[in-house]
């Protein structure tokens, strides 16, 4: 079983998709968007903070994207 916690998951995918999506120098407009502040999503992207539950449903409408899924192993962690 694979170890990997849900934070984990969400900083693998944070950066990559948003930046894909809105571009590198996007932090700003992103965090906008999401009305998440852009010192948060860095902290996010970086591992030096945690996100919310609120927050990581925030990103996750703000990148279109299931922020929790798993491209390696082709599944989803849903948080019960």
């Amino acid at each position: 079983m694979d170890d990997t916690t849900i934070v984990e998951i969400v900083t693998e995918n944070l950066r990559q998709v948003r930046e894909d999506r809105f571009g590198k120098e996007s932090l700003n407009r992103f965090a906008q968007l999401a009305e998440v502040s852009a010192p948060h999503v860095s902290e996010i992207e970086t591992g030096k903070r945690n996100p919310t539950l609120d927050e990581v449903i925030k990103i996750s409408l703000a990148l279109n994207y299931p922020i929790l899924y798993r491209d390696r192993t082709t599944r989803m962690v849903k948080v019960t």
